[in-house]
């Protein structure tokens, strides 16, 4: 299939969404004769339409050029012909006819020359979704180095484009999204709008040239190579200036950011290599680079290493948390806590020692050095009397029974297990009121811990107030 035979001494983009042509108001009076004439340049595939006197295009007058881009058929085919008032395009053999303001326009503007060469300013759409607007040279005559837009169909083999100054654009690159930008001098601005569902809302750039947007791609690292410091609006209210490369294609994103200055929509700032907030491996991995807190407060890099957490507490950090100044409270106030704790059991430890060293001292004071000593092991001997046993169970764990025999007094104590649970409970409570919880339950455990309750002796046997039998 034959091609277009314009030649674009610069490259315009191949993507993008037009924009519909602006006729521009006539800038000069026409010449009495010049006639408005559509032109059928058939071996170039362009048909022209403009004012013509003496056979060249009227200066400061509006003229339409339309490049071939319907059906699979080649203007070759065509002729030019009014029916009812309107001009079309007429396929003798097929008796196709196409209505010639149906036809998008290629290039579209007021003509002029200067330097004896053509321009003209207006609206460029080479392509489907590309729109410029701007002053063009657009010709198809070159003699001597000097450019020229003639009206002369057979003498046409090709027409050159070639860009004086554009002033804005319109395009929309391959993904779809809207992009478009103006002429800043030395250079161009871009800005894309992404899709409602996007994360991103806009990115902002700038280009040296508008051919380093052609074929443009979000997804290709190479287009976004071509871009300068790129600016980023997300969705959630957060921002981002720095450099970007594609985005993996498992990431989920559309775009990986790189280097540059992430700004939080709850009023932090990290500059230097960007990394997304997130909890994997049972700790919160942060943005490395300079942080700036919401209160103004500066840290660097890792900033929560010192903290030493469980999995459980990093999850239940970020799970809680909105934000890095969050963050930074929660771990500390998480830190300043278990430190609390940690010296509340530390004291508790100390009291308990306390308590244990003036209770063996108590102990070897009434009852001696050998009871005592076998009552602080709470082991039971023959030969202990009942305060002594007493030391080491509660005499409140047992149904007591006295009986006489040959003028001997005989007590025996029976384990009864509701009454051991209820004196348990009894210590607990008192302790709770006292305000020594933690002392008391480690007494507590001390009096039971070493021998546990299965260790309890089910029957004891006293006679005359002397220990005698143990039953277990």
């Amino acid at each position: 299939m034959k091609t277009h035979q314009f030649l674009l001494s610069f490259f315009l983009l191949v993507c993008s969404s037009a924009i519909a042509s602006v006729l521009l108001a006539q800038d000069s009076k026409l010449p009495e004769k010049a006639k408005l004439e559509t032109i059928l340049y058939q071996d170039a595939d362009m048909i022209g339409v403009g004012y013509v006197y003496k056979k060249q295009f009227v200066e400061n007058q509006h003229v339409t050029f339309i490049s071939k881009s319907f059906r699979d058929k080649h203007f070759s085919s065509y002729r030019i012909k009014e029916k009812n008032g309107q001009t079309y395009l007429h396929e003798r053999k097929s008796n196709t006819w196409v209505d010639l303001s149906s036809l998008k326009p290629f290039i579209s503007g007021i003509y002029f020359t200067r330097n004896d060469t053509s321009y003209i300013k207006g609206i460029v759409n080479p392509y489907d979704g590309f729109v410029c607007e701007g002053i063009f040279i657009f010709c198809n005559s070159k003699h001597n180095n000097k450019y020229f837009l003639s009206p002369l169909a057979k003498e046409t083999q090709k027409f050159s484009l070639g860009m004086s100054g554009a002033t804005s654009y319109q395009l929309t690159i391959k993904e779809g999204y809207k992009a478009y930008g103006k002429s800043l001098g030395d250079g161009y601005s871009l800005k894309i709008d992404f899709p409602d569902k996007s994360k991103i809302l806009t990115l902002e750039s700038r280009v040296v040239k508008l051919n380093d947007l052609e074929g443009f791609s979000i997804s290709d690292a190479d287009c976004l190579k071509k871009l300068e410091s790129v600016k980023i609006k997300f969705a959630n209210g957060d921002s981002f200036s720095g450099t970007v490369t594609s985005a993996s294609a498992f990431s989920g994103e559309e775009l990986r950011l790189l280097r540059g200055k992430y700004t939080y929509s709850t009023g932090e700032e990290v500059i230097g290599e960007y990394s997304k907030i997130r909890y994997d491996d049972g700790i919160i991995y942060v943005p490395k680079g300079i942080i700036t807190f919401s209160d103004g407060v500066v840290a660097s890099n890792d900033w929560l290493r010192k903290y030493n957490f469980t999995s459980k507490e990093w999850k239940q950090i970020y799970d809680s948390c909105n934000g890095l100044t969050e963050i930074r409270d929660m771990a500390a106030q998480l830190e300043l806590k278990k430190q609390q704790e940690k010296i509340a059991e530390q004291r508790a430890e100390q009291l308990k020692r306390k308590k244990e060293e003036e209770q063996r001292r108590n102990i070897i004071s009434r009852y001696g050095e050998y009871y005592g000593a076998l009552i602080i092991k709470k082991k039971l001997v023959p030969g202990m009397s009942q305060a002594m046993v007493n030391e080491v169970w509660s005499k409140d764990f047992f149904d007591c029974s006295i009986s006489t025999s040959s003028g001997r007094r005989i007590e025996v104590w029976t384990l009864n297990n509701d009454k051991m649970q209820i004196k348990i409970a009894s210590e607990a409570n008192k302790a709770d009121k006292s305000g020594e919880t933690a002392v008391a339950a480690m007494l507590l455990m001390n009096f039971l811990g070493s021998t546990s309750l299965s260790s309890v002796p089910n029957m004891l046997v006293f006679m005359n107030d002397k220990l005698t039998d143990i039953y277990k």
